[in-house]
């Protein structure tokens, strides 16, 4: 995932950290979500059952790779940046560093953005879902749909609160 536009969100400690939009749009199986801040400063998600911390430079997991010497290194998955070797373990989030997505956690300004990004997300997951159905996965075409049905109506209730 390739951080495109960002937003602040509220942690338990009242502490404000801003992140990759895109990581409030994850369902936490397949798709990144959001979870909180390591104590070394680093974002943490959740994806496949795992929490793990993503790179400050394209949001991204990190994975391991090998230098021209053949030295192992911990690189972005994205740009393929060498990252802290932390990155390429599972993290642990302190319940003060927590994010509390039910206490109003965008601000304002941010919300525009959001928005911006769900609507942007739920036009992809219809068309991948009419691409499914196409190749007469129906099954599969639905899962898709009916994700993006769940996002339409939450942009809806996003919107009543803006």
């Amino acid at each position: 995932m390739t951080a495109t536009s960002s937003v602040t969100v509220r942690l338990v400690s009242g502490d404000e950290v801003t992140i990759p939009a895109a990581l409030l749009n994850g369902d936490g199986d397949s798709e990144p979500r959001f979870v909180g801040m390591s104590v070394d400063g680093y974002v943490v998600v959740e994806a496949y059952g795992m929490r793990y911390g993503v790179t400050a430079c394209c949001g991204a997991s990190a994975k391991g790779s090998m230098t021209g010497d053949d030295e192992p290194v911990i690189v972005c998955r994205a740009c393929y940046a060498e990252v802290d070797e932390m990155l390429g373990a599972p993290m642990d989030v302190p319940a003060e560093n927590r994010w509390q997505p039910d206490e109003d956690p965008i601000d304002p300004e941010s919300l525009g953005l959001v928005l911006d990004a769900a609507i942007v997300e739920v036009e992809r997951r219809r068309t991948v879902a009419a691409e499914l159905r196409a190749a007469g996965l129906t099954d599969r075409a639905d899962r898709w749909q009916a994700q993006a049905s769940r996002l339409a109506e939450a942009i809806g209730n996003l919107r009543q609160i803006g």
